[in-house]
Order: structure tokens, then sequence, then C-alpha cells
């Protein structure tokens, strides 16, 4: 299915939802926002937005019913992960997987999967994917979600747009306790000292690994030309005392600087190869390149993924070369 075409015939229920929203679509993220609530694991609540999304824009037709047909290349595409994965993950959320949806804490399948050939064609299997009533009705809830936020940002009171009481989003006045300072204390020391830096607060061994690992990297990024990737003095500083905490845990202190070049050569031209492992809101974050605020909360595993490609690459290295003697 191209997702460019818009112009696409909608289910009578999803009719209903566009005209009454007053807008083309409910968005991705709306619908992400709501699921993740419905679903316990947010790489379901992910691929599961997406779907619903394009579902209502359902261009094409199976057996008689309107649907779309999402192949898992395609979803890899988009959203980043093998393709085999988002074969498993549909089945899961479909009616295909009922006993597995189940474990998502899903009340009943979000929409229904079924195969067949690609529109205008005789033969072939594409998955086809059906909306059915509760499809509609989390894309209602998803509109009726957002209009409330958007009117606790107005400060504005408003209807649902669908019959059903939306949810208060606003946040809950309390009371607070509000005590007075006393303003002589505050005299006493009028010039406060500044906070003190997180590479600051570190041992001398450690502010020297961070260091020696932060300019490595920022050096291979030059040489790389990737210089987008460089790891800013203020993040590093942010971020010094975790970075600390990952080099000991991952005892990248023990590396040479040649052997710590390799590896974050290969983290940064080869991510994909090392992430293929790790979350889709991972590998969608750092399409463009490994952050270092992702690096920080995924550290331990992402180097343990580094070493088994460097193993990997040592070992096809070794074979070459017995093939060549």
């Amino acid at each position: 299915m191209i997702e460019g075409n818009t112009d696409a015939v909608v289910t009578d229920e999803t009719m209903v939802v566009l005209s009454k929203t007053g807008c083309h679509r409910v968005s991705e993220n709306d619908l992400f926002s709501l699921l993740l609530g419905k679903i316990a694991s947010p790489q379901h609540a992910r691929v599961a937005a997406h779907v619903l999304f394009w579902l209502q824009f359902s261009r094409h037709k199976h057996k008689g019913r309107p649907g779309i047909y999402k192949e898992d290349i395609e979803l890899a595409e988009k959203l980043g992960g093998h393709p085999k994965t988002y074969g498993r993950l549909i089945c899961d959320l479909g009616a295909v997987g009922k006993s597995r949806s189940k474990k998502l804490k899903l009340l009943e399948p979000l929409f229904e999967v079924g195969y067949g050939p690609k529109p205008g064609q005789r033969g072939g299997r594409v998955r086809w994917i059906f909306a059915t009533p509760y499809t509609d009705k989390c894309i209602e809830d998803a509109a009726n979600a957002r209009q409330a936020r958007v009117a606790a940002k107005a400060g504005k009171k408003t209807k649902p747009l669908f019959g059903t009481i939306a949810a208060n989003l606003s946040p809950q006045i309390a009371p607070t306790l509000s005590i007075q300072k006393n303003l002589k204390e505050k005299l006493k020391d009028p010039f406060s000292k500044p906070k003190e830096k997180e590479l600051d607060s570190l041992s001398e061994k450690a502010q020297a690994e961070v260091s020696r690992f932060v300019s490595t990297w920022n050096n291979l990024c030059q040489k790389c030309n990737r210089g987008i990737l460089v790891w800013r003095s203020s993040e590093v500083d942010r971020y010094a005392k975790d970075l600390g905490e990952i080099i000991e845990a991952c005892n990248i202190e023990s590396l040479t600087d040649d052997e710590l070049e390799i590896r974050l050569r290969v983290l940064c031209q080869s991510l994909a190869k090392v992430a293929d492992c790790l979350s889709p809101a991972f590998q969608h974050y750092n399409r463009d390149g490994l952050q270092l605020k992702s690096f920080v909360m995924y550290g331990p595993h992402l180097w343990a993924e580094l070493e088994r490609e460097i193993d990997r690459r040592k070992k096809q290295n070794m074979m070459k070369q017995a093939l060549k003697s």
C-alpha cells in the first residue's frame, strides 16, 4: 500500500470519526498515546498505532471488505528493525494471535488479519488487515483524548466528540504548603556557590577515562565526516557520571586506544548492525547516528551487542585468511 494515497475509501464508522473531528486523520502519536495505556509493550503499541492510522484510509478491498495490506519489509523500512519482528507483532495484535493478545492485556484483538493476493492480481499472497468495531472505538477514544488535551491547554471545557465521557486530563488542583522563607538567613550567604559539574565530581581516574572515551568518539566522527554526531561538552558534563559507570561496568578502561577506536568506529559507521536487537524506539531515535542520551540509556546492552559484532568480524577475517593460505 502506498501510504501517500490518502484519497481513500474508509469504513462507515471511520468516516463518522473523520467528519466529526473535522480533520483528515487521527495522528499516529495520538493513537500511540492511547494504545500505550491499553498494551503493556511499547513495541506492540507503536506497530498498532501505525496500522490503525492507515486503516482510516482503506483504499483497497479484499473479498468485499475495505482493508490495507502491509508487508513486513514495508513496516521495517518505516519503523526500523528486522522484518520478521513485525510479522510476529501483527499476529500478536490481530485475530490470528488471540491467545497472545491476552498476554498484552487487550480486551479483544485490535484488528482482523487475512491473507490473499494484492489488488488487481490473481496470484500471490500478502497479509491483509481489516478494521473491526474495536478498531473504530480506539480511533474515537484517541480523537476524544486529543480534544481533551487541547481543551485543557486552552482552559476550556468541551463536550466529547462521540457521545462518550472524555477523560479530564487537566492536572488536579491540590492545596500546597506555603512556607515563608527567612530573609535574614538568605542574606547571610548572599553569593551562593555554583553547582558542581558532574565531571568534576568523579575521581581523577574516572575523569581521564571519560575524557578518553569522548575525545576518541569525537575524533572518529570528524574523520568519518559525521560531525553532526559529535557529543557537545554540555551533554558530556550532564551525563558524565553515567558514562563513568558504563565504562566501569563494561570494563572499557582495559581496552587500548586502538581497540577502543575499532569499537567506536563500528558504532559510528555501522550502528544498524549492532542495534538490530534493540528496541524500535532506539533504532528510530538514532536513525541518523548514535546520540549520547541513547548511549547512556542502553550503554551496557549496546556494548554487549557491539562485542558480539566485533567477535563475528574477527572470525570472518580469520576464515578469509585461512582460505587465502
